[in-house]
């Protein structure tokens, strides 16, 4: 009987105890264009530095509509053109069927489904804005910024469907309490700076790349290369990612081919933008160098994959076709750009580390100010 008390106790102060050190975690509030969105019985959580919040409420307010597939557990947001889809306890996603990578997975806790707050924000086109000290989430939509929204693609001319009969409503579980709303002055931002498109930034390549030896979807890093405090508002030790998209080694007479893939920019303070762009050659006759320091593409014209092609010292191409990549198509594409009569002079392609790699924008880049 002794023992069986002393359990109890035991087990008693351990739940007290467990009970305390929750209520120590302090609150993550979450704001939207200043208003404070009211969560239910599962509340944000911050995961290895990330900040997790229930699938919806967040994105609703920002405009996106929010939809859950139970059978193979995927997200997928939507707004004004703009699709973002993720899937619980993995790592990859797409932003409207580009690939990329997070820092933290998707989630189920009890039932409710948590994503990536800052991720999914910045993919809508929202800014986010961290306080450490008062752990509180501030998001302010582009709306606010005055900045331009993504285009949508423009959709053909649609016939009107036949309505198909209305389906049986079937209610397994009542809906969620719609989220409270605090209302409070808006705090709108309008400084910022933007890079146009067809403007080039220059790196240095910090990771060595070689078609004999990297791998399709290894990562690369490079550093913003100036010698200033900054180059079109990106401030001095800017950092560039992403990811070998596609390679294949020499093989007897057809040469090495590697296609590097820009995903996003960390700014020295931490902020992650994402890029839309290409490599461009570093040459005399792909850019132009202007007297104010800033270098711009000579050619108006974009091609759909630009690769790093092995002969000789090795080449940059442009390749224009929507087609994806593959070893049935390569050499196809290869020839009608640079010739079969090149292909003697067969090589694999090694970038080293140290090399100056440009990133060509195929979209304005922006840098919000107040975030740099």
């Amino acid at each position: 009987m002794k023992t069986t008390k002393l359990i109890s106790l035991a087990a008693l102060a351990f739940s007290a105890a467990v009970a305390s050190a929750q209520t120590d975690q302090p609150a993550i509030r979450v704001l939207v264009d200043g208003d404070r969105i009211h969560f239910g019985t599962q509340q944000p959580t911050e995961t290895d530095g990330r900040v997790m919040v229930p699938l919806r409420g967040v994105f609703e307010k920002l405009g996106a509509t929010v939809d859950w597939n139970p059978s193979n557990q995927t997200i997928t947001a939507r707004k004004e053109g703009i699709r973002v889809r993720l899937t619980i306890g993995q790592l990859d996603a797409s932003i409207n069927r580009e690939s990329t990578r997070m820092d933290v997975a998707a989630s189920l806790v009890d039932g409710v489904t948590m994503v990536p707050l800052r991720f999914v924000s910045e993919s809508l086109g929202a800014f986010v804005n961290w306080d450490q000290t008062n752990h509180e989430v501030d998001i302010t939509s582009s709306t606010d910024y005055h900045l331009p929204k993504r285009q949508a693609d423009p959709l053909p001319p649609a016939t009107p469907p036949t309505p198909p009969p209305a389906p049986p409503v079937i209610i397994n579980n009542p809906p969620p309490p719609a989220p409270v709303i605090e209302v409070r002055p808006l705090r709108p931002v309008r400084n910022y700076r933007e890079i146009q498109a067809d403007k080039v930034i220059p790196f240095t390549l910090e990771t060595t790349l070689a078609s004999m030896k990297s791998k399709a979807g290894d990562v690369w890093m490079g550093r913003l290369d100036t010698k200033a405090d900054e180059y079109m508002g990106l401030p001095r030790g800017t950092q560039i990612y992403g990811t070998v998209s596609y390679v294949r080694p020499q093989h007897r007479r057809s040469p090495g081919v590697m296609e590097l893939k820009f995903d996003h920019l960390i700014l020295p303070n931490g902020r992650s933008l994402a890029v839309n762009g290409h490599l461009i050659g570093m040459d005399s006759e792909s850019i132009a160098r202007r007297d104010d320091g800033t270098i711009a593409a000579k050619s108006s014209e974009r091609a759909d994959h630009v690769v790093y092609v092995g002969y000789e010292a090795g080449v940059i191409v442009p390749l224009s076709t929507e087609r994806p990549l593959s070893d049935a198509n390569i050499d196809q594409f290869l020839t009608a750009s640079i010739g079969l009569r090149r292909y003697r002079l067969a090589k694999d392609v090694e970038v080293k580390a140290g090399n100056e790699i440009g990133l060509r924008l195929y979209e304005n880049l922006i840098i919000p100010n107040d975030e740099r």
